[in-house]
């Protein structure tokens, strides 16, 4: 029987916010947000953070988590939770979730499994939201997705392309990417021949599922339910980012926000 597992994968070299993950948000690092809202998801399997780095695991450790320890630093997230797989014993789909996406309503990350089971080839499912004002589009953090116009409704829209830059172009409406996906066992399976070594694509992007693209691996995208608190899906990327989450935090733990908070939220609104 095939299992369902989530993977946070934990790395400290970020480039645009080193060291992110253990930012303090209200007496918590911020990756225990994110696994928090994780653990949440009913009917799965078990939840780990995987890392490289010890500091971050002996936090996550001290708040409860399954860790499982990588030997060598990873160059991206999926490189991370398919070494971790490989330590999960039998075949699994893995959910990756990014461990700066502490916003998610869990219900997604169960769409997202139930899309594994249509195929034995490799396949990866992802997340969306619709997002309509220009400040999204001219955002590098806000990584946006292209959809082919098919049915929905069967099993989702395949993704065509990523891009940090506005796309598509003249357009007033964005579809902005989830830092979520979902990878069946075929995929964890051949990830070594599914990887491609430095394509430009990468390397101007510096986004890896074009990686995935170019060897033609489908791409399913779901669009993503607001949060239980009403919020869309939000990751921390920047250090504006992280304000903004800060923020969000205290509002939905009952925090009062003042007249200059309200402006800053009135300019991010959604």
């Amino acid at each position: 029987m095939v299992g369902n597992y989530i993977v946070i994968p934990a790395k400290t070299n970020s480039n645009r916010l080193p060291g992110k993950l253990l930012f303090n948000v209200c007496g918590k690092p911020l990756i225990q947000h994110t696994w928090e809202n994780c653990i949440q998801v009913k009917d799965i399997s078990g939840v780990f953070i995987a890392s490289s780095d010890e500091k971050i695991l002996r936090a996550c450790e001290s708040f409860g988590a399954n860790i499982i320890y990588i030997p060598e630093a990873t160059r991206t997230g999926t490189d991370c939770v398919v070494a971790a797989s490989k330590k999960i014993e039998g075949k699994n789909n893995i959910v990756n979730v990014q461990g700066e996406w502490a916003i998610f309503n869990p219900l997604d990350i169960n769409i997202l499994i139930r899309s594994l089971y249509r195929d034995n080839k490799p396949l990866v499912s992802s997340l969306f939201y619709r997002a309509k004002r220009n400040c999204y589009s001219k955002k590098p953090s806000f990584v946006k997705v292209v959809l082919k116009d098919n049915d929905p409704n069967l099993d989702g829209f395949d993704a065509l392309y990523f891009s940090r830059c506005r796309i598509p172009h003249k357009s007033s409406n964005f579809n902005c990417h989830v830092g979520i996906y979902a990878f069946n066992h075929a995929f964890c399976d051949k990830y070594k021949q599914i990887k491609v070594p430095d394509i430009i694509s990468l390397s101007s992007e510096n986004l890896e599922q074009l990686e995935w693209l170019q060897r033609n691996i489908p791409i399913k995208m779901f669009e993503a339910h607001r949060s239980n608190s009403g919020y869309n899906p939000f990751g921390v990327d920047t250090r504006r980012d992280f304000r903004r989450y800060v923020k969000m935090y205290k509002e939905i733990n009952g925090y009062k926000r003042s007249f200059w908070e309200s402006l800053y939220f009135w300019e991010w609104s959604d």
